[in-house]
């Protein structure tokens, strides 16, 4: 995307009725489909002069917070209705466009729109738009799709874990890494998983709307949201941004339930039918995601041949799918 596209949409947001303060994800890219994500807000970045949140490092002594918007770092949703446009970046003419659909506030005001029919080894681009019935807002992206598994092809992917909002190393922009990755132009991107941290202060999430505080304060900054428009993804969960550390099947962190943890995970980021997957880039590489807390045996049952980490059946599923692959490089994430 060139700078002046990126202006021309920050100007189209600025001047909007509504806006996408936490830009799109592109996820679970393979030779002819993707996933769409996106959300509608108020505003059009992150509230940076509300009111901070408590330093206290128990999460009982947490403080009970006013309503959120007027928090440090909050992305206030707002309803409105949405649809991605999208073609081929060398053949403009073959645009195709979803239809409006109508986000809530069940959801997050978040959107995920599953693009099919699509043409192996092609650079897209998108063009995702929301509106309130006023003026809209409108934000550009691009990715490519995967080569079929008999073309050879170079691959450049990028790999990263636990990058939270208070580690971030520009207050003001996010994790450097974001930019520096984005400059290696990679074909797609994975998150293997602690992408926030439920359980760490400045807030705990100790229930669901404040753990959706974390994923759309995260997501809000601009070297992470610059990042995501312009490069596919793939994301795994592990522990803190499920419930909490070292968390398996029932628990619950506070008024956080596993239920929630679970759900909102699949509601801030493009997912698919299952968490575990395996994807196929080409003659030479396949890549396989798992799932390492949905079906793990509690951490404290004693160790003997019915512990397990993946269950019977991930287990078997990846064994099938190793077994069945011609790739030259196999990858397990």
């Amino acid at each position: 995307m060139t700078a002046a596209a990126l202006l021309l949409c920050g100007a189209l947001a600025l001047n909007a009725d509504v806006h996408m303060a936490n830009g799109i994800k592109i996820g679970e890219v393979d030779v002819d489909s993707a996933i769409i994500w996106t959300r509608l807000t108020a505003h059009p970045d992150r509230n940076t002069k509300g009111i901070a949140f408590s330093p206290v490092k128990n999460p009982r002594k947490q403080a009970q917070y006013p309503e959120l918007s007027s928090m440090q770092g909050s992305v206030t949703g707002t309803a409105g209705d949405v649809r991605v446009t999208y073609w081929p970046t060398n053949a403009p003419k073959a645009s195709q466009s979803t239809e409006w659909v109508t986000v809530y506030p069940n959801n997050d005001y978040t959107q995920q729109f599953e693009l099919s029919g699509l043409s192996p080894k092609t650079k897209y681009n998108l063009l995702v738009e929301g509106t309130d019935g006023g003026k809209p807002c409108k934000l550009e992206g691009q990715f490519r799709t995967a080569p079929g598994p008999d073309q050879a092809s170079d691959i450049r992917f990028v790999v990263t874990t636990c990058g939270d909002y208070p580690r971030r190393d520009d207050p003001k922009n996010g994790h450097k890494i974001y930019p520096q990755m984005l400059a290696l132009d990679p074909d797609f991107f994975v998150h293997a998983g602690d992408i926030e941290y439920y359980d760490k202060l400045g807030p705990f999430a100790t229930n669901i709307k404040l753990a959706r505080l974390k994923w759309n304060r995260i997501f809000s900054m601009p070297y992470i949201r610059n990042f995501h428009n312009n490069v596919s993804s793939y994301f795994m969960k592990d522990d803190h941004d499920t419930v909490k550390d070292d968390a398996w099947p029932g628990q619950n962190y506070f008024d956080l339930t596993w239920e929630q943890g679970l759900a909102t995970f699949r509601e801030q980021v493009p997912m698919g039918e299952k968490t575990y997957r395996t994807i196929r880039w080409g003659k030479d590489l396949q890549i396989w995601l798992v799932e390492g807390r949905d079906f793990r045996s509690p951490n404290n049952m004693p160790d003997g041949p019915k512990k397990s980490i993946w269950g019977i059946e991930q287990k078997q599923w990846f064994f099938d799918t190793v077994n069945a692959s011609d790739a030259t490089f196999k990858v397990l994430l």
